[in-house]
């Protein structure tokens, strides 16, 4: 069973236009939706996920959580991550994150670190991109590539 990219997509942009209260572009405070196109390596293991998080904005410092799912041809992941960044400009933020995850088979289970930036491109919109390394618990390991779009409420 594959995921419908165009599903995903309106079904976000739909959940975002009816939601009241959207930040200002440079303000990074409050809970965030995105969708996002990932791709694992090594292999060829493309697909496509959701995201869900809240960040706590002090100043220069922002911090929060996430969690997130991920769909590819072979099967699904789901993490969940702590996030800290700092603003690099009046509508980026650059972050790191580290967190757990696991295959949704239940197995295996792995730790996740990376780094990535969010672009706010207008009120409550933005684009993100990051880069992860994911453990496997005693096993082999892979690097995670993912480019979306965020919604800021």
């Amino acid at each position: 069973m594959g995921v419908d990219m165009k599903k995903l997509l309106a079904t976000t942009a739909l959940i975002a236009s009816v939601t009241a209260g959207a930040a200002n572009a440079g303000e990074w405070n409050g809970a965030y939706a995105g969708v996002f196109a990932t791709h694992l390596t090594p292999g060829n293991n493309t697909g496509v996920g959701i995201q869900l998080g809240y960040n706590i904005d002090q100043g220069n410092l922002v911090y929060g959580g996430e969690v997130d799912f991920s769909k590819f041809a072979a099967g699904s992941l789901a993490e969940i991550h702590g996030r800290i960044g700092t603003k690099l400009g009046s509508n980026v933020l650059g972050f790191g994150l580290l967190g757990l995850g696991m295959n949704t088979s239940g197995s295996p289970r792995y730790w996740v670190a990376g780094v990535g930036a969010e672009y706010q491109f207008s009120q409550g919109w933005g684009l993100r991109a990051d880069l992860s390394h994911l453990q496997i618990f005693g096993g082999a390991s892979s690097n995670n590539i993912r480019l979306g779009v965020v919604r800021n409420f």
